[in-house]
């Protein structure tokens, strides 16, 4: 025969759960959407930054090519 089970051992089992209250889920997932936006702008502020020295450095190379073609044509020229 199966021993008897005391049903006091379950008694922690069926203790209330704590209920968590509704407002926290509500301002994690605001806090993570305002992260998440900042994060947004600040890739998209890099990004620009980015394009801009990129633009930037483009300039300077095609001012050197037009200089270095100026002085073979003059030099071809002679």
């Amino acid at each position: 025969m199966s021993p008897l089970v005391n049903s006091n051992t379950f008694k922690k089992n069926n203790e209330p759960k704590k209920k968590i209250n509704p407002i926290i889920p509500l301002v994690f997932v605001v806090v993570l959407a305002l992260l998440m936006i900042l994060l947004q702008y600040f890739m998209i502020d890099f990004q620009n930054a980015m394009y801009e020295q990129q633009e930037q450095l483009q300039s300077q190379y095609d001012e050197q090519q037009s200089q270095l073609q100026q002085q073979s044509n003059s030099e071809a020229n002679k």
